[in-house]
């Protein structure tokens, strides 16, 4: 019996070591062409901040206060206030409690009634005070700075 010179475990070992070549080769380009893959994808851009809403103070070291002080600011409103007809033939009286707030600039802005009466007497006291001359807003460690504040608004027939 005459034997092949490369003999058996030659052959055996060569198809071993093509067959190791072929999954390294593979194993090769799946690692690589992950790798790549997962390097084109990015990630999401993370999500905007929330915008911080300005600060408004309630106490502060110079309070707000209406041009020409408070003596013509309650002037203006007892000047410019229309009594309600439904409230007046109603004999609807008494005080609307409106909270708003001062601006850096003075103007006055998010106006809530906080204690009403019905009939549109809140309405209209919103209405007045939408239409005041500006204010001088509050001061805090020497800036201007946006204030709450709350006034009452009286609806007396009598007047």
């Amino acid at each position: 019996m005459s034997h092949n010179s490369k003999g058996f475990w030659s052959i055996t070992t060569q198809k071993y070591s093509m067959k190791k070549r072929h999954y390294f080769l593979v194993a090769f380009l799946w690692l690589g062409l992950s790798k790549f893959a997962l390097a084109q994808v990015t990630p999401p851009p993370p999500p905007p901040p929330k915008p911080v809403p300005p600060i408004v103070v309630t106490f502060t070291e110079t309070k707000a206060q209406p041009v020409g002080g408070f003596n013509n600011f309650y002037r203006f409103i007892h000047q410019n206030l229309r009594y309600p007809d439904l409230a007046y033939n109603q004999g609807i009286e008494g005080r609307v409690y409106v909270k708003f707030v001062v601006e850096k600039d003075g103007s006055l802005s998010q106006f809530e009634v906080v204690k009403g009466l019905s009939s549109g007497c809140n309405e209209e006291a919103v209405r007045v005070l939408r239409t005041s001359p500006r204010w001088t807003p509050g001061t805090q460690a020497g800036r201007k700075i946006r204030s709450k504040f709350v006034i009452p608004v009286r609806f007396d027939i009598r007047r």
